[in-house]
């Protein structure tokens, strides 16, 4: 099995219709987590050169609760260092993804859907997401997560109706660590 391929800047654009349908790696600066089960892909304005968002991937199979709705005063609570929405269960969802990402390189598997689509009415990518073993620019295969699979056991997130949920270590990342040891050692007899 190869190892899937690093999306690269080159690879998106700005609002971007088509989708992968394939796995492929995301590095760090690549994205950024919008809400509990929700990552936006990141790439650089052909026009500004700022960086704006190519497309959303949504976790396929767990829903986390949404982010409170923004009021006019929130902006000038949080200048005066108050967190208009603490201990929200939207908050903590966000919150958590964004501390399992942080500085982590993202496995993003798309999901075909039962109408043959990868994306779900509001154009987002469906997909599971697994998280590098360790932070840093490069995927390790060693200790990755299944982003559903934690943030279900942790409370931050529900299982979707007629889905199950992936195992915490993901089927893709075992495969990998197989084939990865047939590489280092030679097939086992």
């Amino acid at each position: 099995m190869r190892s899937p391929p690093y999306i690269r800047d080159g690879d998106l654009s700005e609002m971007m219709l088509g989708r992968p349908t394939q796995p492929f790696l995301v590095r760090p600066k690549d994205y950024f987590v919008v809400d509990g089960d929700t990552v936006s892909l990141r790439t650089k304005s052909a026009s500004t050169g700022r960086s704006v968002e190519a497309f959303s991937v949504r976790l396929d199979g767990v829903n986390a609760p949404e982010m409170p709705k923004s009021r006019a005063t929130d902006a000038l609570m949080r200048g005066i260092g108050i967190e208009p929405h603490p201990g929200s269960p939207g908050q903590l969802a966000t919150d958590r993804l964004r501390a399992l990402a942080r500085g982590h390189a993202l496995l993003i598997e798309p999901v075909e859907q039962e109408n043959g689509d990868v994306v779900d009415r509001y154009g987002r990518l469906l997909a599971r997401i697994s998280i590098s073993g360790s932070p840093g620019r490069d995927f390790d295969l060693s200790g990755a997560l299944s982003v559903s699979a934690v943030l279900h056991e942790e409370g931050h997130a529900v299982l979707m109706r007629d889905r199950d949920l992936p195992p915490r270590t993901p089927e893709i990342v075992e495969a990998l660590l197989r084939h990865r040891h047939d590489i280092d050692t030679g097939p086992s007899p």
